[in-house]
């Protein structure tokens, strides 16, 4: 956490952090330091990106369904 305190600011705690990784060692020393994690599994992109759009309310991938706008 100093290492992104030291670049980020000060004010940046573990709660704000959401960590994605792959390797589920990282991840479990994410989840002690206090970090939200999302693990994301190689083919499975796709679900973790839908997975980030919960957490952060952002719109990410293009919906499978839509429509070209012409």
């Amino acid at each position: 956490m100093e290492k992104i305190r030291s670049k980020w600011g000060r004010d940046v705690w573990p709660e704000d952090v959401l960590f994605l990784d792959d390797i589920g060692g990282n991840l479990k020393t994410a989840r002690s330091l206090g970090m939200r994690t999302i693990r994301v599994i190689l083919g499975k992109t796709d679900d973790a990106v839908r997975e980030l759009e919960k957490v952060t309310g952002l719109k990410l991938l293009e919906q499978e369904d839509a429509k070209p706008r012409l």
